[in-house]
């Protein structure tokens, strides 16, 4: 199945609302100690990683203008692939100032097809 880009952009915005909304009202230690919303986080990263990793393959144009986009893919393989090496902080981190950002610009090139 052939998809395009507004697919995999409104993928990555309903990751991002699903991570924001498993996250409201925790803390750090509150998601360290919540094995459920970790599992779900992560895979909510997952799936950011994988749709902006096929945006850098199929759109090109599109990739360029989302910042960070390689160390978010990067990211992904991270959470896939090392498991044992999670670092909750890191998540932590990237729930709290990565996702607002994302989710804002990725909206933003949803509503504008000249840009995407």
């Amino acid at each position: 199945m052939e998809r395009n880009v507004q697919a995999y952009l409104y993928d990555i915005v309903v990751a991002c609302r699903h991570i924001t909304s498993f996250t409201a009202q925790m803390t750090l230690e509150t998601y360290r100690s919540d094995i459920r919303t970790k599992a779900a986080c992560e895979r909510m990263f997952e799936i950011i990683g994988e749709s902006l990793r096929r945006i850098r393959n199929d759109f090109p144009d599109v990739f360029s203008q989302i910042p960070d986009a390689v160390q978010m893919i990067a990211f992904r393989n991270i959470i896939a692939h090392g498991y044992d090496i999670i670092d909750d902080e890191l998540v932590w981190s990237s729930i709290t100032s990565e996702v607002p950002p994302l989710t804002h610009l990725c909206e933003q090139l949803l509503h504008d097809p000249q840009r995407a």
